[in-house]
Formats: structure tokens, sequence, C-alpha cells
């Protein structure tokens, strides 16, 4: 039986907002706590095992699917269901949403106004079976998924995310990562080298308390500590003590 009902979230946002990081941390927790195995499949080939390592992953617990043999987001969602299924694995990481292209688009077929409405499909059709697969393999999945912007909205939010809706109707969590602020997000140490991020999340939705709340956490690259003084940026950043001007993007007491 599962202890746990999150199945499956969501984290999106713009680049370098810290998703990719923020899933690499939730595998080293799950290797620390439980000494389970962490599925990757990098749809974008993009994980590198030097950055993994440096966010405390276990590479030897980790099942890399990085150099896509499954060409089409068809093939990746169904190798998917099957390695949930078997229970081996207790994470599941989608890097990314965007980066899985079905197989109609692929072979030309569709008109570039119906590409994106097939991706919605196929996301419809596949969630069912990945939530169930989910609950029975007693794993969580993570679709990291990127932005993109809806041409002539004006008034409204003119953020949308790849995949169509259904993903935000069976996540039980998403979570909006982006830096903090332009002059802010770097966490420097006495030396003056960058060894972190400042990601402002915001809880978009949740299954688990109230969502539109919203708070600046601190993604160090490697195993280095914080200092006090980051602490209580950080702290002060998440309870509005230290507010950015949308505008000039300068902290203001």
């Amino acid at each position: 039986m599962c202890s746990s009902d999150l199945y499956v979230c969501e984290f999106f946002g713009p680049n370098a907002g810290g998703k990719s990081c923020l899933g690499m941390k939730m595998a080293a927790n799950v290797h620390k706590t439980e000494g389970a195995l962490v599925l990757w499949q990098g749809a974008e080939g993009s994980f590198q095992p030097e950055w993994a390592l440096s966010h405390g992953v276990d590479l030897s617990r980790v099942v890399l699917n990085n150099q896509p043999r499954f060409l089409t987001a068809e093939d990746y969602l169904t190798e998917l269901e099957k390695n949930v299924r078997t229970g081996l694995y207790r994470l599941a990481v989608i890097d990314s949403l965007a980066g899985l292209t079905p197989q109609k688009i692929l072979e030309c077929k569709l008109e570039d106004n119906e590409k994106m409405a097939e991706k919605a499909r196929l996301m419809s059709r596949s969630l069912p079976r990945l939530v169930a697969a989910a609950k029975e393999g007693c794993c969580t999945i993570v679709f990291i998924n990127q932005i993109r912007m809806k041409i002539g909205v004006m008034y409204a939010d003119p953020e949308t995310t790849p995949g169509g809706e259904s993903l935000k109707f069976y996540a039980s969590l998403r979570l909006r990562l982006s830096q903090a602020s332009s002059k802010t997000r770097g966490i420097v140490n006495a030396e003056g080298e960058e060894i972190g991020i400042r990601s402002k999340v915001v809880i978009k939705k949740s299954r688990f308390g109230p969502p539109f709340k919203e708070t600046v956490i601190p993604i160090y690259y490697g195993e280095e500590r914080p200092q006090p003084f980051d602490i209580l940026v950080d702290l002060a950043l998440s309870n509005k003590i230290i507010v950015t001007k949308k505008k000039k993007d300068d902290l203001v007491f």
C-alpha cells in the first residue's frame, strides 16, 4: 500500500528558474531517505552526471534515459507507464514535457496550428493510465514543463504550458518556479563565487493545502552550507519584509 497520495506533480516556469535542480534535489532526498531507485527520462538530452552529483544524486540508483532510444512521445509515455508500474521506482522525472514530440508531428502530417492540439490529445489519453500506474507502483511522477505565451492576449494572463489542460487537472501539486529577481537570484560565498540561486516558488495548485502561497527558496549547486546572512535574506523575501520593485528588480526594505 502506498503511503503517499502525490502521484503526479508539475514544475513549470521560465528557463533557469530551478526546475531541474529541484527535481535533482528530490531524487537526492529519495536516495537518502528510502534508498530507492529514481527514473530520469531526459527528453531534452540535458542530464549531466557531474551536475547531478553536485546536487547529491546517487548515480548508481538512477536509471537514465538521457539520449533517447524512443523518438516519439507515445513511446516515451508507454515506457514510463511500464517502468512505473513495476514498483521499482519511488520517483520518475520527465525533463521535459515540452520536449516530447508526438508521432504525427515527426511525420509532418499536421499543420502548425494542429501541433499543440495533438500533444494535448496525447496527454489526455495517457494521464489516466499514468496515474493508475503510479498508484499501483507507489511512485511519484514529476513533469518538468516550460511556458509559452498566448499570442494576442493583452489583459489576461498570457502564460500557458504545453500539453493542454489535462495535466493541470490530474496533477496533485503544481509549482511555478522562477528567479526571484534579476539582481538577487545569485547566492555567493565569501570568495565571490556563485554557489546557488534564489528561486521564487508559487503554489498554483495543491490538494494538500491552500494554493497561491509563495516563498523564496535557495537552491545550492553543491554541498555549500548557507551563511547566516543568506538565511535572513531568504526568510525576509519569503515573508515580504524585503520586496522587489517590479520595474527595476531592486531590493526595498
